[in-house]
């Protein structure tokens, strides 16, 4: 009961935590504390011998010993779950048990036999949580992927003019439906054209288009433009390319090809 009151309440004050992140951690934590204090004492004078005898009878040293423990247990808590997450804060607490076992058994003051058993249960749910907290979740991409994953979109607007430094060759300025990797891509014009592209660094949608190679359908609004991976990322300051780096992303994108 213990354990899943704890993880319930972590994975609760995480939400709350980290869904007011513009407030700082000591009016959080303050909020959260109250709310605790609360439930708490009615919790308390729920018993009669509470209200007969007062809170605080047979309150010892010992005792305000064990509540400043608590606070300070409580607020380094709370300070993990918004720093890390309720889960990684129980794994925390699963190692702490370890560490306390272990200096029991191990410390002559203590009377206690060491269970193997109920050890390597201890070891195996911390190794269990830690799979899961390694384990890639469904549907997430990595940044990296993200930039050069593959994508399709399509090409809303082309226009014939591009950079002076691209004539000679089959290049266009394009407008896109979506938002394109930034830097330098590589990827397939209507599902047949190789092409190598630079991504206006002002305008995600934005982009001169290279043909790579001759023939393959002409650049017209409306065709599918895949993007399959980017070349390199967008250049100091958000400088456009020179003829020197059209090159260089030339010859990148065809070795991808060919």
């Amino acid at each position: 009961m213990k354990v899943v009151t704890s993880c319930y309440v972590a994975v609760l004050s995480e939400k709350y935590l980290k869904a007011f992140a513009n407030l700082p951690i000591y009016a959080k934590i303050s909020g959260l504390s109250g709310t605790w204090m609360i439930a708490s004492s009615l919790v308390c004078f729920s018993e009669d011998q509470v209200r007969q005898n007062g809170f605080f009878a047979n309150w010892t040293e010992i005792t305000w010993l064990i509540v400043a423990s608590f606070i300070v247990k409580s607020v380094s808590t709370l300070w993990l779950l918004q720093v890390l997450d309720s889960v990684q804060k129980n794994i925390g607490e699963a190692l702490a048990v370890i560490v306390i076992y272990l200096t029991e058994v191990l410390h002559p003051s203590f009377e206690k036999t060491f269970e193997l058993t109920g050890f390597l249960l201890s070891i195996l749910i911390v190794m269990l949580v830690q799979t899961y907290l390694s384990a890639p979740k469904a549907g997430a991409v990595k940044p990296e992927a993200a930039k050069g994953g593959v994508r399709i979109t399509k090409l809303v607007t082309v226009q014939g003019k591009a950079a002076p430094l691209l004539q000679g060759v089959d290049a266009k300025t394009c407008e896109t439906a979506d938002a394109l990797p930034p830097g330098a891509f590589y990827g397939i014009l209507a599902g047949a054209r190789p092409v190598v592209g630079c991504t206006d660094p002002s305008r995600a949608t934005a982009c001169q288009l290279v043909a790579l190679g001759e023939g393959g359908p002409a650049f017209a609004g409306g065709q599918a433009l895949t993007v399959l991976g980017s070349v390199r990322g967008p250049l100091a300051g958000g400088a456009a390319p020179d003829e020197k780096q059209w090159a260089k992303d030339i010859a990148a994108a065809k070795e991808q090809f060919y």
